[in-house]
């Protein structure tokens, strides 16, 4: 499994990076937006992300990711120093997973990683299996709702289309 460390700060990157190559391929950046370069090139598992950065800020990247149907699944965990209530509300408020105040346990962080990654793996699995899938064991997010809600609209409009087909649902 491969995570992006987004981190500005040298020592922090690099004790995040050597800590966690022992369990995950790790590939880092120094910003936001080098960030969203590298989730581009290498579809990461998970993000781990500094708040405060120069170019682009961790939430700022997190909002842009999450508004993207192509990376908004990705966990961000964002770290930071910004301690207030009113931070962490903006920062989960911006799709990030957890909120993880500076200075972190390592322990904690990389058991909040595993469990991230194990319930995706899970999800993965169920939908993979094809089992029947409760609605009420779904957990939405606001964009998934919004998306489904869209497509609902569409093929309400559209049912009697003798061309509707799968392939336009994928490209509507």
């Amino acid at each position: 499994q491969t995570l992006l460390v987004v981190e500005d700060h040298a020592p922090i990157l690099d004790y995040i990076t050597d800590t966690l190559s022992a369990y995950f391929t790790v590939i880092t950046a120094t910003n936001g937006r080098e960030g969203l370069e590298k989730v581009a090139r290498y579809t990461p598992d998970l993000i781990i992300s500094d708040v405060m950065m120069p170019e682009m800020d961790g939430m700022e990247m997190t909002r842009i990711l999450k508004e993207n149907f192509d990376t908004c699944h990705i966990p961000v965990i964002l770290l930071t120093a910004k301690s207030g209530v009113d931070d962490q509300i903006m920062g989960l408020e911006s799709g990030a997973e957890a909120y993880v105040l500076k200075p972190f346990n390592m322990a904690i962080l990389k058991t909040m990683i595993a469990n991230m990654l194990e319930q995706r793996k899970l999800v993965l699995r169920r939908y993979r299996d094809n089992k029947e899938i409760e609605v009420s064991d779904i957990k939405f997010t606001s964009r998934d709702q919004e998306f489904i809600d869209k497509l609902i609209r569409y093929i309400e409009e559209n049912y009697q289309d003798s061309d509707l087909s799968i392939s336009k649902l994928v490209d509507f």
